[in-house]
């Protein structure tokens, strides 16, 4: 992480990768998820989920994973962890589609029977979870339609299983926190928009969802040299200054990584 932050770093990765030297890099977290998880045993209630915890949140954002499994916890569920870290969305953007049909039906064969025995499946990252939801029903061969299908039949965003579910969430004692909420483009395609909003609510805080659009980082893209500047232009048309006129102790909801790192380094916070 240190050397991630040094000037020349940055401008040697320019050279070799093309990240942008103006880039702040994700840093990784002292102790990924899944070390954390070889600790923790998840109660046994008889009725499951299974976590699909992405190498992002795994390796930079662990505390987000940790706290999905207590959540979902409290409502009562036995959490289970997906051995597949990766379902091909960085693939599919950059146009490797052999590579993401072998991550395709791996997965397949390895969700298959959690589907079949209709346990729901989780995703912390709106665009990883729904690739599966989505692309791989256009992407697996006839063979494994069938069970591609039933998969992204019980495939869901953590905020949409939390909004199927509000009735099991633990009582909280918000004082009517103010919290802005940044819907996440891939989710707003493919699901139902709100569901942050609905969420939140019920637990007490006061929201409001930020008319943004796009915050400009779609994955990888604002990364790269020669297109980090429209990348923060695009943040900068909504996005960055309904976030600046806030209070500083206003909370800021965001689902996307990438959405995340975006409004650092574009507003800092």
């Amino acid at each position: 992480n240190w050397a991630a932050q040094l000037s020349v770093s940055k401008v040697l990765l320019e050279k070799v990768t093309g990240i942008s030297a103006k880039r702040t890099l994700p840093a990784f977290a002292k102790q990924p998820f899944l070390k954390w998880w070889k600790t923790h045993k998840s109660p046994q209630t008889g009725k499951k989920v299974l976590l699909y915890v992405d190498i992002f949140t795994n390796y930079h954002e662990p505390k987000i994973a940790i706290a999905a499994v207590s959540i979902l916890e409290k409502m009562g569920y036995e959490v289970l962890i997906s051995e597949v870290q990766e379902l091909g969305r960085p693939h599919l953007s950059k146009g490797f589609l052999e590579g993401a049909k072998k991550i395709t039906h791996s997965t397949i064969k390895a969700w298959k029977d959690i589907a079949n025995a209709n346990i729901p499946i989780v995703g912390l990252e709106p665009s990883e979870i729904l690739t599966a939801k989505d692309e791989f029903l256009d992407l697996c061969d006839a063979e494994y339609l069938t069970d591609a299908t039933q998969i992204a039949k019980h495939c869901y965003t953590f905020e949409e299983f939390i909004a199927d579910n509000l009735e099991q969430l633990p009582v909280s004692e918000n004082e009517r926190e103010r919290t802005l909420v940044h819907e996440h483009c891939h989710a707003k395609a493919l699901t139902k928009r709100g569901l942050s909003k609905k969420i939140l609510e019920s637990i007490g805080y006061d929201v409001e969802v930020v008319d943004s659009g796009c915050c400009g980082m779609a994955g990888s893209f604002g990364y790269e040299k020669g297109k980090v500047d429209i990348s923060l232009k695009i943040g900068g048309q909504r996005l960055f200054p309904a976030i600046e006129k806030e209070a500083a102790d206003s909370n800021l909801c965001a689902s996307g990584f990438s959405c995340r790192h975006q409004i650092h380094d574009g507003t800092g916070k």
